[in-house]
């Protein structure tokens, strides 16, 4: 698995994978010797202070809300009461126009991104917008409250509690001819809520045109249920902040995992290099090049 950054030139492509074993030595040759290879075990390897541990609770029915995130062993229990929504600027007359965003303006003059009634959970806000444009604040009004439950800018993600990491992040994509730079805004906070949901910005989000400070591209992907049954249980997002931080967690194979970082490695085009060998069961969860 490699992580971190290092230059490259084309394509990265020609990856094996053996199933026969490699000494270290044998490995070594394939790797530069300026290239740090460290390997990490769990107790090794989290958040400090983290500690985190999967608990051996077994979920009999379907799971909703934060809990469902952090005990991924209640994922194959379907729940047929849910139903996963989508609200954003998608165009809505099939073209390629992503870039409008809001369906009313409501009585605090706010532009209204996405409104639900009944119980759910909000999963997942991303916005894409030009730095030098307009900043918008965001508001996320659960149930019956009158006040936003919370507020936040764009450069304040990763900065402001709950829009924290690893659950949310804010990165400056590239220049890509004159398109960008642009601000990039994922967050996966979980919110839950009871009877209503409303998520709001206080300006207008709508166009394209960067000189003119536009840029409106986003969206929420959220959960409703059509009753208040299922299990309820009162978890707060401390719990899945420390899981998504344990970067060996699965519910699995906790005490065993093992997490590989390679730093430094330049792969040119049509060149392969061997960054892992491992023979015995077991299970690649995520092998990312950047």
């Amino acid at each position: 698995m490699v992580d971190g950054s290092f230059p490259y030139e084309g394509y990265i492509e020609g990856i094996r994978i053996y199933n026969y074993p490699l000494d270290e030595s044998e490995i070594r040759k394939t790797i530069p010797k300026d290239i740090k290879v460290t390997c990490f075990l769990p107790d090794e390897f989290h958040a400090a202070g983290n500690g985190y541990k999967p608990d051996k609770y077994e979920p009999k029915e379907p799971l909703r809300g934060i809990p469902r995130l952090v005990y991924p062993q209640a994922l194959p229990l379907v729940d047929f009461l849910a139903a996963v929504n989508y609200e954003g600027s998608i165009s809505k007359a099939g073209d390629n126009a992503d870039w409008d965003w809001g369906m009313y303006q409501d009585e605090k003059g706010e532009w209204v991104l996405m409104e639900t009634y009944g119980p759910g959970c909000l999963y997942n806000f991303t916005q894409h917008r030009y730095p030098a444009s307009p900043v918008p604040v965001f508001r996320f009004y659960l149930d019956d409250e009158n006040e936003p439950k919370y507020e936040i800018k764009p450069g304040e993600f990763d900065s402001k509690a709950p829009f924290v990491k690893p659950l949310a992040d804010i990165y400056e994509g590239p220049e890509d001819g004159g398109r960008g730079p642009i601000w990039v805004v994922r967050s996966f906070v979980p919110m839950e809520f009871d009877k209503y949901c409303k998520v709001t910005s206080d300006i207008k989000l709508e166009g394209n045109d960067k000189a003119k400070g536009e840029g409106s591209w986003g969206h929420i992907t959220y959960v409703k249920h059509d009753t208040y049954n299922g299990e309820k249980m009162e978890m707060g997002i401390e719990k899945l902040k420390k899981m998504a931080e344990n970067h060996t967690h699965d519910p699995k194979y906790s005490e065993k995992n093992e997490y590989k970082e390679i730093k430094g490695l330049t792969i040119k085009a049509g060149e392969s290099v061997r960054i892992h060998d491992k023979k015995q069961k077991g299970q690649l969860h995520l092998s990312s090049c950047i």
